[in-house]
């Protein structure tokens, strides 16, 4: 039986609920148990990364009791005009909580007027286990040139 890990889906944001065309809003949903059971106060910390810099906290926020985090607005960084891999900025999705291993989304792409949702469902810590990461690249979209 097969499983996933997240789910994503993309909305139209209405004009009155944007604050700047150059920005996107990120909603993050955690669970576990396939989606069945919300966590509570998991921590989501979205980050930017590229070669040049690095990893750059962009901000930090916390699941409520029904696994729904406050939505996170985020500067669009596409259309900058840097293709190549050594130039380009992303955006890494890393959502962890007690007791769960850690998942982390790379490549997350933030649109203008959109709204962009991930569910992330985290999976238990076995007893005497050890928390490990599980990484996820979502693959980039090649530009036209």
């Amino acid at each position: 039986m097969r499983c996933r890990t997240f789910t994503a889906k993309n909305l139209l944001v209405k004009k009155s609920e944007q604050s700047d065309e150059n920005k996107g809003f990120l909603f993050v949903n955690v669970y576990t148990a396939l989606g069945a059971i919300p966590i509570d106060n998991a921590e989501i910390s979205i980050y930017t990364w590229s070669k040049e810099e690095g990893r750059r906290l962009v901000n930090t926020v916390f699941s409520d009791s029904s696994g729904k985090a406050p939505p996170i607005e985020l500067p669009v960084l596409l259309g900058q005009g840097t293709t190549t891999a050594d130039q380009r900025t992303e955006y890494h999705l890393v959502v962890k909580a007690d007791n769960y291993h850690t998942t982390i989304i790379i490549n997350v792409q933030i649109y203008p007027d959109i709204r962009t949702m991930f569910n992330v469902n985290l999976t238990p810590i076995p007893i005497g286990g050890e928390s490990t990461d599980k990484t996820i690249t979502i693959p980039e979209k090649e530009l036209n040139n």
